[in-house]
């Protein structure tokens, strides 16, 4: 099974696809200007790695296929057909005829060869996605495109569309180095939008008049860079900007500017145990600590949970929750299991409060101190360095970790192997063979009832053996001045600029 590194940091409509004349001309209209906190230093798909710098990338470049946020799913994008074998480990796509960068160059299936090959060569960052997902990738004699998986991935629709699966113009990204910033003037791209200005604090992007498609209803965007969010916050007070990305501390006294905010996070945040020493390779160690967990403690700015999963990617799953917090059930589960004040369960929780944030420390201090509430759990907090903490967590070397997860695609499969089947759960020495074959049933099948029935039976399990215990979601929020809107799930976790809309 695919390697799945766990902390990398996973829109148009199919109709923007069909028809593919040139658009007519249109009167230049005043670009959206969109404040952010992240900076433009890396415009390399085959080097980036984090939503940001593929949420611009994916304006500028089109793959094989591209999010939906209408009807929050992936169409084909430039292939024209999609199949997968029935074990999953073979996907063809064959290439539009009509597909081009905006030089008038075709995109043909050796394109996409040659750009994934790129990346894997290089080695930057976008090989990380690629290279534990992907065996080989080839041409038939047919002209087609086929990817050969190291194992099944329901969810490759999505990960197709991430940019550094993205088809490559050689004279902008030179086939043996990376370019981090290449020239703007000399830019090719295939995208909705091209890049027609570059400074270290502003990017604007304009509709690309290459695109085949509908531009009627898109606008020019600004992504204006602020170094730090006091910058941003003073820039919504002077109603400088149009959509603040990220919200602000104070941004709520920003007047003229409606607050939206991700219903149900993606990004969550588990406690997960080692199975391999005591005490948590008794499961009574682990239900004892489950039922200690004070959800409704939890600071303001976190949305607390008792499921595994995001309800927006849950797909109509009837899934069990986690019990709420209960003093008396945690000491009846402890005490007959043999523990008590005297044969306490003690150990440390590690947390990386500089790799996650505020938020993250001052839960983290919460979920301690519940912990703590009874006589016989005894915890002690152990506040670890990012990369100290992520090499404990790939060899497995701790007892109790927090960890916060947002996957590369929002897909039951891609939250639940990484933790049960995968990294994770190596880390955790966790195996349990019937949640495995529940997980490889969804993944295989095209029924939507056997899909369902299979991952709600990996949720049942995984409830059962309580190793990976949701805690919380950290929700993104976004600023829009009055009469900005954003159409569909255009948002979170990656902002769809031709969804913006101006009265």
């Amino acid at each position: 099974m695919p390697r799945v590194r766990w902390w990398v940091g996973c829109a148009v409509i199919l109709s923007l696809f069909v028809g593919f004349f040139p658009a007519a001309a249109q009167t230049p209209a005043a670009p959206i200007v969109i404040g952010v906190l992240d900076s433009f230093t890396n415009l390399a798909p085959a080097d980036s790695g984090d939503f940001p710098t593929w949420e611009l990338l994916s304006h500028l470049h089109t793959g094989l296929s591209r999010y939906n946020p209408l009807t929050a799913s992936y169409d084909l994008a430039l292939a024209a057909s999609h199949s997968a074998s029935t074990d999953g480990l073979t996907h063809t796509f064959t290439i539009r005829p009509e597909a081009a960068f905006n030089d008038g160059t075709p995109i043909t299936a050796q394109t996409f060869v040659d750009s994934i090959t790129r990346v894997l060569t290089l080695r930057g960052r976008g090989a990380a996605i690629i290279r534990p997902y992907v065996k080989a990738v080839a041409v038939t004699e047919a002209g087609a495109l086929v990817f050969t998986l190291s194992a099944p991935c329901p969810y490759f629709l999505g990960l197709v569309a991430l940019p550094p699966y993205a088809p490559l113009h050689p004279a902008s990204y030179a086939p043996q180095r990376l370019t981090p910033t290449p020239d703007t003037a000399t830019l090719i791209t295939n995208g909705l939008y091209r890049l027609v200005k570059r400074t270290a604090t502003e990017l604007t992007l304009v509709p690309d008049p290459a695109w085949r498609g509908d531009l009627a209803a898109r606008l020019p965007v600004t992504l204006r860079y602020y170094a730090l969010p006091a910058d941003l916050r003073e820039a919504l007070l002077a109603g400088e900007i149009d959509l603040a990305r990220r919200d602000v501390p104070g941004g709520a006294d920003a007047l003229n500017y409606t607050a939206v905010t991700e219903a149900d996070p993606l990004a969550r945040v588990y406690l997960i145990f080692s199975l391999k020493e005591e005490p948590y390779n008794d499961p009574a160690a682990r239900t004892g600590v489950m039922h200690l967990i004070k959800r409704e403690a939890l600071t303001e700015g976190v949305i607390s949970t008792t499921t595994l999963l995001p309800i927006q990617i849950s797909a109509g799953l009837e899934m069990p929750t986690f019990p709420p917090y209960d003093l008396k059930a945690a000491e009846d589960v402890l005490k007959a299991a043999n523990y008590s004040r005297y044969r306490q369960v003690s150990t440390e929780l590690q947390t990386a409060s500089r790799l996650y944030g505020e938020l993250y420390r001052r839960n983290s201090d919460i979920l301690s101190s519940a912990l703590n509430g009874g006589q016989i759990v005894r915890l002690g907090r152990f506040e670890t360095e990012p990369a100290v903490f992520l090499d404990q967590l790939q060899r497995g070397a701790f007892r109790l970790m927090l960890i916060t997860w947002r996957p590369l695609v929002a897909h039951p499969d891609a939250y639940l192997r990484p933790l049960f089947a995968g990294d994770v759960a190596v880390a955790m020495g966790y195996t349990n063979p019937a949640l495995q074959a529940a997980l490889n049933t969804a993944a295989l099948s095209t029924e939507p009832d056997v899909v369902k029935a299979a991952y709600e039976d990996v949720l049942r399990l995984a409830l059962a053996d309580a190793v990976v215990i949701p805690l919380w979601g950290q929700p993104e929020t976004a600023r829009l001045h009055t009469g900005i809107t954003v159409e569909g799930a255009a948002l979170f976790p990656m902002l769809h600029y031709e969804m913006i809309r101006r009265p």
